[in-house]
């Protein structure tokens, strides 16, 4: 099992740990509860992560976001 020291081992321990699970997450859109499963949280961080890389950000670089309470906060 991974040890967790930094953000970023959550979500290996997540698809050890839960690989199947469908409701990670749950996010209102409009009217309709959507779930987030662990693949798609992890897919979607991975598809943020490759982005930001390509804007050039390096370690040390920072980030802020500003949103409401939601399920992409976590992403």
């Amino acid at each position: 099992m991974t040890e967790i020291k930094r953000i970023f081992d959550l979500l290996e321990h997540l698809s050890e740990k839960f690989p199947h699970k469908q409701n990670l997450f749950n996010g209102k859109v409009r009217e309709t509860w959507l779930p987030y499963s662990v693949n798609s949280y992890i897919n979607n961080t991975n598809i943020l992560t490759t982005g930001f890389l390509s804007k050039g950000l390096t370690k040390g670089d920072r980030v802020i976001t500003v949103m409401n309470n939601r399920p992409e906060w976590n992403i």
